[in-house]
């Protein structure tokens, strides 16, 4: 996992806990309730990576915020539906503007 990617998701969890501090003694893969996170810092967990990848998150997806890993992995998701979509853009190449179309 890229240690970027894994820094941001560090940072949306501890944005929304009650105690910054508790993160610190957490690992990546470490299940945060169990680590002493409370329900209402897990819904600001997901509300904050509804922000960042500005989208709702799906039922399956918000049941999938348990740990720091996989906050990263819905921000790994993000980045290759955005990777994806931009090789589709440039395979397709230049676009007429509707300006021209007319």
């Amino acid at each position: 996992m890229d240690a970027a990617l894994m820094a941001t998701a560090r940072e949306i969890v501890r944005e929304n806990l009650d105690y910054p501090a508790l993160l610190d003694q957490i690992t990546d893969e470490e299940d945060l309730v169990n680590a002493g996170v409370n329900s209402g810092e897990i819904i600001r967990v997901a509300l904050g990576c509804e922000r960042r990848l500005d989208r709702p998150l799906s039922d399956v997806e918000l049941s999938r915020i348990t740990s720091v890993r996989s906050v990263a992995d819905l921000l790994m998701q993000m980045r290759q539906s955005q990777d994806a979509d931009a090789r589709v853009a440039a395979a397709a190449g230049p676009q007429p503007s509707r300006e021209t179309e007319a």
